[in-house]
């Protein structure tokens, strides 16, 4: 018990100290998550409810860990007080790194995407073909044609969450740069006055 409140406690302070240091044990929480939904996950089979299951799973978790995000981050204090927007940008893109990961694994696998582009009614199967495949299998003589589409559906979803995660990766990679080039001085302060803490 008293491991359990030390370590909430630690995770609270380094939460306080920097809330990027909260998306690390959140991301790893939704990738178990999403292995677990993986599992579980059946469509509906039916246009309609197709596209309301696939956009509550895309919306509702993600939802849920912004919240928890913000909950843990609190970035709307550094607009109120007299801290600077650096703090405010850097809490609120904290929150932001949880639901975007949420977006990029469901895009990842396919299945997801492939569901609610469906738009024929069928059974939903596990097909053990090359490669082996869950998916709406139409209720008529289309079948091969409907399994087709769904492989595409899911290339599609695989091609959008790639290019999604090359953009973040791209986008990050300039913005820190950047920050390094304009703020070189800023560094090499921290450094000296973590140095001299040490020494003292």
């Amino acid at each position: 018990m008293n491991f359990l409140k030390d370590s909430l406690l630690r995770f609270g302070r380094m939460t306080q100290s920097s809330p990027l240091h909260a998306t690390v044990p959140v991301t790893f929480i939704l990738m178990g998550a999403e292995k677990m939904l993986e599992l579980e996950f059946s469509c509906p089979c039916q246009p309609q409810l197709n596209l309301s299951l696939v956009s509550f799973t895309f919306s509702v978790p993600a939802l849920l860990v912004f919240t928890i995000m913000l909950i843990l981050a609190r970035p709307c204090k550094y607009m109120c007080g007299c801290c600077s927007c650096r703090k405010f940008a850097e809490s609120f893109l904290a929150c932001l790194i949880p639901p975007t990961v949420w977006f990029i694994l469901l895009l990842l696998d396919g299945q997801y995407l492939a569901c609610g582009l469906t738009h024929w009614n069928g059974i939903y199967v596990s097909d053990m073909g090359d490669p082996p495949v869950r998916w709406c299998e139409p209720t008529g003589s289309n079948k091969i044609k409907g399994r087709r589409l769904h492989q595409d559906f899911i290339t599609y979803s695989k091609i959008v969450g790639y290019f999604l995660l090359f953009v973040i990766c791209l986008v990050t990679a300039c913005a820190v740069c950047c920050w390094d080039c304009c703020h070189p001085k800023e560094q090499d302060v921290e450094k000296v006055s973590d140095g001299e803490t040490r020494q003292q």
